[in-house]
């Protein structure tokens, strides 16, 4: 099979089609994706990147460039939804680690109600 572009390769295999070989890529949470090295290289830290949609942007790209991952996510993590939820967020001061979710603001299903 003839080798194909990485976002068509991404696409090919969400969708269950047959591809040259499988992508590497991170669709899940991204953070993991911006080691310390890609954040240097690039000049941009989190979690600064996190709050500044241009610097967001380009660390993502260059994680991609960087890595060789074949896709590029933003944002980085999972706390947006719980964010705009209302769940309180603490934000890491140190470039090498994760944001957290300090509380859950609904026990249940039927609290979103």
């Amino acid at each position: 099979m003839e080798e194909i572009s990485p976002k068509r390769r991404v696409i090919a295999a969400l969708k269950g089609e047959k591809i040259d070989r499988p992508p590497v890529t991170s669709i899940g949470g991204c953070e993991g994706t911006l080691i310390v090295d890609v954040q240097k290289a690039k000049g941009i830290y989190l979690p600064e990147a996190h709050k500044d949609s241009e610097k967001m942007a380009k660390l993502a790209i260059a994680s991609q460039k960087l890595t060789g991952l074949e896709s590029v996510r933003v944002p980085f993590d999972f706390v947006v939804e719980p964010e705009a939820l209302g769940c309180k967020i603490k934000w890491p001061d140190k470039i090498d680690q994760e944001l957290t979710i300090l509380n859950h603001v609904y026990k249940t299903p039927d609290d979103l109600v």
